[in-house]
């Protein structure tokens, strides 16, 4: 099976500084070493599309569980992440570790960072030993998970909310006799020492919540490599995700081999081999009724409305019950419902309808929380609160809670807490009387104990007070749970943005921008709604720190960096650009204006917008720079391509770059529109492409420098006889990681691997690739 099929990924592209070299601004190809030492930036492949396009950098992101773990972890170090390879880090950051997850002074090195990275993992999997796993059983999915591991060397476990994915793979991490890591991120990845045996969980790798087009993106570039390290024999991989969130982009991930259709595991559906039977759902509740905190006693087949509790029991259950719980299909997944059922006396209390309707009772009960006027309610639901907007929830956070600190007023008001209430005290006892039925205590911090209670306490709060919400919570929340009402958004889970909040929600995305979040605000789904997009320019419009907004720049992968508007060209529509040039045109100089337009336009060529090309093209001052008619060749956009033949004077180099982009992408439609408004004289349908690259890098027409690109392309499709070519001007140096993930990709692809055993001979490892 293909790694692949569908669109080749995009080399990337950065410019120099404006004050270097005019040379050094036509560099079209992926970042030189010596770019990479200077950047100290993670290089990437973005896919070619427009919703492919990303940022070198990833937010750090304050949520539950694990992801809260490892990136309260990573993020402690002011160090930027970077490659354990890097030969720019000082031994000292580096210790020794041994295998079987043990910490040791023998065994290869790694990076203090993944030193971090396996510690958290070794806390998380121990909890799980001392708590969850008394609880677990061995169902069938699980022992074909560990068939597939064992065969293949990989899974992916695919399910509904609360149907244990996670509890599944920690057992697998567990019961494996290699070093297990947990990773959250595709920077965690790139930490990853693979010649070293380990089985690696990405959990929910597609998002929490809902699909996050970022995070699919982000990972794309690297599944090619993940499935080399698993053909290495070194790594193993077990992957989460939920149903809803991997069907929407199911068809573009089965046709890679690290989610190749015989290694998915479904644990729920009708046609699953894996889903529930009656008989592992009794056992499953009877083995949590076992160890519920409150004592539940089993009494036969006596009906409940008969039964009284046997002396030392709390509360009773009879088997026909239990017989009709187990037949029951429920909104959340079943060992979900088991642990609510038995941690919490009013979901024990509805009996099998608890079950039923799963989903309605717990929002039910937490929203009873919110509108009771018993102190205990308040306080729970005021804890609750707490845990979803404060970040890392300690014991000593909580200590603080009695001095004056705005943010848990706020909280306290909205959840009717008196002045005078000793918050500190109550919250303390709350949170332990919450752990097992709502929260976690882990490492220290009380966590929900699953993503579904954190939507539905997101939910209840946003319902009552969306404002306080907007402004404190995590924005990963507000982009995963949050829409509008022209959004049309598929998902259950998102919560609509009243329109009295569309002013909060604005500042909270502008303060987002300043901070450098400025692709996760232009890829938020409200940001397509056009009234919410106008109410945004409004108030950056009005804002004081409307310059601030405006010039922030955020790492492009194309273009080095990228104010808004060059992230919002490839995405957003004409409508929110015209806002945007205006604001921008009374507050940027002339010169910075036509730097931030061009740079737009060149997006808009590599992205094939014809109309963002059309209205940006008009704008006084604009420069058709030399990087638009090669990104306009890669792309494919005949329209544009046509165009900007007639728009300018092109020299040499520019027509060479483009007609050879296009040659190697095999868009001779597109050869064809450039010679024909050009006096170079060259037959796209008889000349070889090796004949036109010698020809250009024999008369300079191309220079060394953009050998790295054309190297890209030759290793992506295989073309061994470019490689030849280019390698044979004396290029080793030129040969990037980018190029040698392209070679692996390419023999994965195509199974012909005489450019990957060519590296293998001149000693290029890659395995790590």
């Amino acid at each position: 099976m293909a790694s692949r099929r569908g669109d080749n990924p995009v080399p990337g592209k950065i410019n120099a500084p404006a004050d270097s070299d005019s040379d050094e601004n036509l560099y079209v190809g992926p970042p030189t070493k010596k770019q990479k030492e200077q950047d100290n930036t993670a290089v990437v492949l973005p896919d070619a599309g427009i919703s492919d396009e990303l940022a070198l950098t990833s937010p750090t992101i304050n949520v539950q569980n694990i992801f809260q773990i490892n990136q309260a972890s990573i993020s402690s170090e002011n160090t930027q992440i970077s490659s354990c390879n890097d030969t720019r880090i000082d031994s000292s950051q580096y210790t020794q570790i041994g295998p079987q997850n043990s910490v040791s002074t023998n065994g290869p090195k790694v990076c203090g960072k993944l030193k971090k990275l396996i510690d958290r993992t070794q806390l998380v999997i121990e909890a799980w030993r001392k708590t969850g796993r008394k609880m677990f059983i061995q169902t069938p999915a699980f022992r074909v998970c560990q068939r597939k591991i064992e065969q293949s060397g990989h899974v992916t476990i695919l399910g509904m909310s609360g149907d244990g994915k996670t509890t599944l793979a920690y057992e697998l991490l567990l019961q494996s006799n290699r070093q297990a890591i947990i990773i959250t991120d595709e920077t965690d990845w790139k930490l990853i020492d693979v010649s070293i045996g380990q089985i690696i969980l990405i959990d929910d790798i597609l998002g929490r919540f809902v699909l996050e087009a970022s995070s699919k993106s982000r990972w794309l570039k690297h599944l090619e490599a993940m499935h080399a390290a698993v053909l290495s024999g070194k790594i193993q991989f077990v992957i989460t995700s939920r149903n809803t969130v991997f069907s929407p982009c199911k068809h573009e991930l089965l046709h890679y081999d690290i989610f190749c259709p015989e290694n998915v595991v479904h644990l729920s559906g009708n046609h699953s081999e894996c889903a529930l039977d009656i008989s592992v759902k009794l056992t499953m509740l009877r083995t949590y009724i076992a160890h519920s905190k409150f004592k539940i006693a089993l009494c036969g087949n006596a009906k409940d409305e008969y039964l009284s509790p046997p002396d030392g029991a709390g509360h009773a259950i009879c088997d026909l019950t239990l017989n009709s719980i187990a037949e029951m299909e429920s909104s959340i997944g079943f060992p979900m419902c088991c642990r609510m059922f038995v941690t919490s006396p009013v979901y024990f209390a509805r009996g099998s309808q608890f079950f039923k309707q799963p989903t309605e009772m717990i929002i039910r009960e937490i929203d009873r929380m919110r509108e009771s006027f018993d102190d205990t309610d308040k306080i729970n639901y005021f804890t609750l609160a707490c845990v979803l907007i404060v970040d890392n929830l300690t014991d000593e956070r909580i200590d603080t809670f009695g001095t004056e600190n705005s943010v848990i007023k706020d909280i306290a008001e909205a959840c009717r807490i008196p002045k005078t209430a000793p918050i500190s005290s109550e919250v303390q006892m709350a949170a332990r009387r919450l752990t097992d039925s709502y929260l976690d205590y882990t490492d220290g911090r009380f966590l929900f104990k699953h993503n579904s209670l954190v939507e539905t306490v997101f939910t209840s709060f946003f319902n009552s007070r969306p404002k306080l919400l907007i402004e404190h919570c995590s924005f990963y929340l507000l982009e995963n749970l949050v829409t509008t009402k022209n959004c049309n958004a598929a998902s259950t889970v998102l919560c609509e943005l009243p329109e009295r909040c569309n002013n909060s929600m604005s500042a909270r995305l502008a303060n987002e921008i300043i901070s450098g979040a400025i692709e996760r605000v232009v890829v938020h789904r409200i940001m397509k709604d056009d009234e919410f997009a106008a109410c945004f320019c409004s108030h950056i419009d009005k804002s004081p720190l409307k310059a601030d907004i405006l010039r922030s720049t955020e790492p492009h992968w194309y273009s080095g960096n990228a104010t808004i508007l060059g992230w919002a060209a490839p995405r957003l529509n004409e409508q929110f650009l015209k806002r945007l040039i205006e604001l921008m045109k009374d507050t940027l100089t002339t010169n910075e204006m036509v730097r931030e337009m061009s740079t737009a336009l060149a997006l808009a060529c590599g992205a094939a917008r014809l109309d963002i090309y059309n209205l940006l093209k008009f704008q006084p001052g604009i420069r058709i720079i030399d990087d638009c008619l090669p990104s306009a060749g890669f792309s494919g956009a005949t329209e544009i391509v046509e165009d900007l033949m007639k728009l300018r004077r092109w020299g040499f180099r520019e027509i060479w770059q483009a007609v050879c982009v296009a040659k190697c992408q095999n868009k001779d439609k597109v050869i064809g529109i450039i010679l024909k408004h050009s006096n170079v004289q060259y037959d796209a349908s008889r000349h070889r492409l090796e004949d036109l690259l010698d020809h250009s890098l024999k008369t300079g027409l191309l220079k060394r420098k953009d050998l790295t690109y054309l190297l890209y392309i030759a290793c992506h499709n295989v073309k061994f006889d470019i490689y030849q070519i280019v390698m044979a001007y004396d290029n080793d140096d030129l040969l990037t990681d980018q190029c040698l993930r392209a070679a692996v990709f390419g023999a994965n692809q195509t199974q012909d691997k005489t450019i990957v055993q060519d590296l293998l001979r001149k000693g290029y490892q890659l395995e790590n690739m």
